[in-house]
């Protein structure tokens, strides 16, 4: 039964860590709110590119190699972009 709640919790936080690196998460949380209306950044490669490709957020600032580092960095990104705020 402890395998079992072992597997339940990774896959709970996988999907926490999916969620949390996804666009409509990083806008609605911090200073990107703000960012993501610059007529700047909305010419950028990130929103505009010759690949017609719009990565997220946690495509480049999250690493996704290994679920550890995925989990330590959204978490310390929370904290500190809530203490700026």
């Amino acid at each position: 039964m402890l395998q079992f709640r072992q597997c339940k919790d990774v896959i709970a936080s996988v999907a926490v860590n999916r969620y949390t690196s996804t666009d409509a998460f990083c806008t609605s949380r911090h200073t990107m709110a703000v960012q993501a209306d610059n007529p700047y950044f909305q010419h950028s490669a990130h929103r505009s590119n010759n690949e017609g490709v719009r990565p997220c957020c946690g495509d480049c600032h999250i690493p996704t190699t290994n679920w550890f580092i995925d989990t330590y960095t959204n978490v310390t990104s929370a904290r500190r972009t809530r203490s700026s705020n």
